[in-house]
């Protein structure tokens, strides 16, 4: 039925399954000789299309369109992604969605079949083509590292034209309180977008590539280019390598690693289901309570992230590491409460606020956070999050209309992947500092690194 459909509408391409799909037409329903219907749709384009049907008319030309294209080193999937608009490719299937759980979230739609990722257009009966594979050194750090290391590693591969080949050790990875990098991982869902390195392809003979960062917080684009020119050079060498591997090192802090796939990046650090009912759920509750002692009101949620445990507790990084003091986090807040509220009649601010740092409970954490920040703000409109796990702190921070963030890199993430306020202007608020300035660590610190341009930053070293 689909194909037949196609046929009429003169589509000579079908998806039977296709990846982050961006369709022009709107979806219509067919139905089969049997009874059976499923959707279509008519100008597709997407990643990840592995099958496809072609008619035979068209299929004997498909080589000389491709080779005239000139899509250099594409992919076929990036092909037909570009090829789409002119082609008419239509899509069968894409309201189809899997029952298995683990599929929760998926960009993956219709009758999709994969069993191998070997997509090159210079594969099969092509000339042989090395592949290329981006592939982290090794996990560093808690969930904020772990998140921009993967973030900056799978932002490389595709700058490269690899999307699909981005590895990392997961099975393998011995989880430890301080690298819990296994379930972070699995806790995101990871494997929809970048692959277990013992899955890593390794045809002989292999060349290997180095990408080690200058500074945990600066992002050198010469290195990049220089990095992304020598991947060229190596596939331009006939026979001389069949896998280009590679190995990228560092903490990897920097948005620009990343820069122009930022939608695919929230997209893999959207709050997971359960810790995302668990914060809908928490804030419904909140606005619940609000609305019965303020009728007619409109609560705008801030959301605010503390970061306490080792960094105020344990000398060898309070002597590094800047805090977030509370004249910052009281400028921070007059700043959005104006900004949310001003000219809007009955419009009222709330500020969530989250607390953690030390290993195991955050309790102690949110008792300091409590008394330090009432006394210190003089805020009254404070609602506080107990008894929560950082991902649903996380989770709840994502949720809200705007946040205001310490100087800690699971709160950058926070900032980054609440989409309402990082497509604003000034609706994140970030501290200048996130080393003393006599540390050594501030050398590889760059601001306009770190931070994405349209977040408002304020001073919280003071004196």
């Amino acid at each position: 039925a689909g194909l037949a459909e196609a046929e009429r509408q003169y589509s000579p391409f079908v998806y039977l399954g296709l990846c982050a799909p961006k369709c022009v037409s709107q979806e219509t329903f067919v139905t089969t000789a049997r009874g059976a219907t499923v959707s279509f749709h008519s100008r597709c384009g997407g990643f990840c299309t592995h099958a496809y049907a072609v008619q035979k008319s068209i299929a004997r030309l498909l080589p000389e369109s491709l080779r005239l294209g000139k899509f250099g080193e594409m992919t076929i999937d990036q092909a037909f992604r570009h090829m789409a608009p002119t082609l008419n490719m239509s899509m069968l299937g894409g309201s189809l969605r899997s029952r298995d759980p683990r599929a929760a979230g998926s960009i993956h739609v219709g009758l999709f079949y994969m069993k191998a990722f070997s997509d090159s257009l210079t594969t099969g009966a092509w000339e042989a083509k090395p592949q290329v594979i981006f592939r982290l050194g090794e996990w560093s750090g808690r969930i904020g590292n772990l998140m921009f290391e993967w973030a900056s590693v799978v932002g490389l591969a595709n700058m490269a034209g690899v999307e699909t080949q981005a590895y990392f050790d997961v099975a393998n990875f011995a989880d430890s309180a301080t690298i819990p990098a296994k379930s972070f991982f699995r806790t995101f869902r990871l494997g929809r977008f970048s692959r277990d390195k013992r899955h890593a392809p390794g045809k002989r003979p292999v060349c290997e590539l180095r990408l080690k960062e200058i500074g945990a917080n600066y992002y050198d684009e010469t290195q990049v280019n220089r990095l992304l020119s020598d991947i060229k050079v190596r596939e331009a060498k006939k026979g001389k390598c069949a896998t280009i591997a590679v190995i990228v090192s560092g903490y990897l802090q920097s948005w620009k690693y990343f820069r122009g796939f930022e939608d695919k990046i929230r997209l893999a650090f959207a709050a997971p289901p359960a810790q995302k009912a668990k914060a809908e759920a928490w804030l419904a509750a909140a606005r619940q309570t609000l609305n019965s002692g303020s009728s007619g009101v409109t609560w705008r949620f801030v959301g605010v992230q503390v970061r306490r445990g080792d960094k105020v507790q344990i000398p060898f990084f309070s002597s590094r590491y800047a805090s977030a003091d509370g004249l910052y986090y009281e400028a921070a807040m007059n700043h959005l409460e104006k900004k949310l509220s001003e000219g809007r009649s009955n419009t009222k601010v709330v500020f969530i606020v989250t607390a953690g740092g030390s290993m195991g409970s955050n309790s102690k954490d949110v008792s300091e956070t409590k008394e330090g920040l009432k006394h210190a703000t003089g805020k009254s409109n404070l609602i506080f999050a107990e008894g929560t796990d950082p991902v649903t702190d996380f989770s709840l921070l994502t949720a809200t209309d705007a946040i205001i963030i310490s100087a800690s890199s699971f709160g950058w993430w926070a900032g980054f992947a609440n989409t309402a306020a990082a497509m604003g202007d000034g609706l994140v608020v970030a501290p200048r500092y996130i080393y003393r300035p006599e540390s050594q660590l501030s050398k590889g610190y760059r601001l306009e690194d770190y931070y994405p341009p349209n977040w408002k930053i304020l001073d919280n070293i003071n004196g």
